[in-house]
């Protein structure tokens, strides 16, 4: 009895005395079971299925197609014929009609038909007349014996004294030309050039210039025309 009461009833301050032949106690310890939040419900809604990016056919090289250029037919351009200026008509030939004075002809112009010496007196077609003397040109080449009316508008290559004669207005050595001369040509006077420059029998493409030959003022660009230097032997220049 002693022996139970020690075991049961230790004294206050006496440690007790373990009994070797008894198993530790343990401390009892309650599984714990993992609890979800009260916050967080599973979801019901099932998975969405993976977005596939749908993917982009490969971009295959450019390759470049060959053009071809069509051929274009060429062009023909139509060959025109040179124009040719019509020649200076010459009056219509009609029957001469003879007359004595100019109150005869229904133009009131009668004179020698032609610059030749069988010409005789008729109605100009023109219906004006030029009055030639025979001192104003060389006598040999004058074709009556003295002063005389002369019908105007003489055809080209026709006898002439000088350019009002012409229906051209235009008479070089003689004959009755169709135009003004180009330069080059030949002339006798100003007046049957284009460019209205005449030296040395020739026409001239413009006035000429200092030092160059002339004739008169006219011929020179600042129309100044004089001897180059004050001797026998000098010729005529533009000054």
């Amino acid at each position: 009895g002693a022996l139970l009461n020690r075991y049961q009833f230790p004294d206050i301050g006496e440690a007790p005395t373990r009994n070797p032949t008894m198993a530790p106690i343990m401390p009892t310890e309650s599984p714990t079971k993992p609890t979800a939040s009260p916050t967080e419900k599973p979801s019901l809604t099932p998975p969405s299925p993976p977005t596939s990016t749908p993917t982009s056919s490969p971009i295959l090289p450019t390759v470049p197609v060959p053009t071809k250029s069509p051929t274009l037919k060429p062009t023909l351009t139509p060959t025109l014929p040179p124009t040719v200026s019509p020649p200076t008509q010459s009056p219509p030939t009609v029957p001469p009609q003879f007359c004595e004075e100019n109150s005869d002809c229904t133009r009131g112009a009668c004179a020698f038909e032609t610059f030749t010496s069988s010409a005789q007196n008729v109605c100009c077609q023109s219906g004006e007349v030029k009055r030639v003397y025979d001192w104003d040109i060389e006598n040999t080449f004058y074709p009556k014996p003295d002063t005389a009316n002369f019908c105007t508008g003489q055809a080209t290559d026709a006898a002439c004294p000088y350019n009002q004669l012409c229906q051209s207005r235009v008479c070089v050595f003689g004959k009755c030309k169709d135009d003004y001369q180009s330069p080059g040509a030949s002339c006798d006077n100003n007046d049957d050039c284009r460019s209205s420059v005449c030296v040395g029998e020739v026409c001239k493409a413009t006035k000429q210039k200092a030092s160059d030959p002339c004739e008169e003022d006219l011929d020179c660009a600042f129309n100044a025309c004089g001897f180059e230097r004050f001797t026998g032997s000098a010729q005529l220049v533009c000054c």
